[in-house]
């Protein structure tokens, strides 16, 4: 889509919920529509794409958030603030390794207490905090929902929640029950039905009943993303390649490094070189020098 005015700005991004986010010539960052009209000013110092019909900004070392006409939702007061989710924002005061976190609902109204040293955002209907060496989860009354008793928590997914006891990994759910034993010497949330698990020195995947999908044969992996995750071969020089979700080396061991695959193509480091490359593991010239320009 052509803007008829874009010699005015140096950078337009990409229509997100019917806006796209411009940079001007004093870099400051606003909001035009469609038609390349300036809706929301360039005033922001910083500001982000929209989503869920707000974007966050940050005006004066301040962070806040503003709606699509340009309102502020409460002030813009904050350290740090994420993405609304579930409908609360998680807000910090101070930093994010010193700060004190809490959330604001959509009117911008502080609705559980900024106390916390730490928080993630909300899941599944609960976020996960922590105040001073306490891990626990709250509801979105700010009420403690399960009774604490791990070392460390992690935010909800797939129903279930990893948590570490004694330096050992396991799976509860939303009752506190450990449905999967804290036996790993490492796991991470479940996604698309299977999470990431280490057992002795190698990682596989299971599956919500602690079943082994994919054998535990691996130096390291990531989560499938599009049907496909990446793998790394045991040993100090092992390389990354990608497996299916059956288990199968679809694309060989020859990488450095990488991502995972997004929108079909996935980006790859091989021989000191970036390039892109499909499923099938075919290079894309076009999508690599694309994605050397967002670089």
């Amino acid at each position: 889509m052509k803007i008829e005015n874009s010699a005015d700005y140096d950078c337009i991004g990409e229509c997100e919920e019917g806006l796209f986010l411009v940079v001007a010539k004093n870099r400051k960052h606003g909001f035009i529509d469609e038609t390349g009209k300036e809706v929301i000013p360039t005033i922001y110092d910083i500001a982000s794409d929209f989503s869920n019909g707000f974007a966050k900004v940050k005006l004066n070392y301040k962070w806040g958030l503003i709606d699509k006409t340009g309102k502020n939702i409460g002030d813009i007061k904050y350290d740090l603030v994420g993405d609304f989710k579930e409908g609360l924002a998680l807000v910090n005061v101070g930093d994010f390794d010193y700060g004190k976190w809490g959330f604001i609902d959509e009117t911008g109204k502080v609705v559980i207490p900024i106390k916390y040293d730490y928080a993630e955002e909300f899941s599944e209907g609960l976020a996960c905090v922590r105040l001073r060496d306490k891990f626990y989860f709250i509801d979105k009354t700010g009420k403690r929902a399960i009774p604490n008793k791990y070392d460390e928590i992690w935010s909800f997914s797939d129903g279930l929640a990893c948590v570490m006891l004694n330096n050992k990994y396991g799976f509860i759910d939303k009752k506190g029950k450990v449905v999967i034993p804290i036996i790993y010497k490492r796991a991470y949330p479940f996604s698309d039905g299977l999470a990431r698990a280490k057992l002795k020195d190698k990682y596989g995947f299971i599956d919500k009943n602690g079943n082994v999908v994919i054998p535990y044969s691996y130096g390291k992996v990531e989560d499938f993303s599009e049907g496909l995750a990446m793998v790394k071969e045991s040993g100090k020089q092992g390389k990354w390649g990608f497996i299916d979700e059956s288990g199968k080396l679809v694309i060989d061991f020859q990488y450095d490094c990488g991502y995972s695959f997004l929108d079909g193509f996935a980006y790859v480091r091989l021989n000191k070189e970036w390039t892109s490359i499909n499923k099938s593991g075919k290079e894309s010239e076009e999508e690599r020098e694309e994605w050397l320009d967002k670089e």
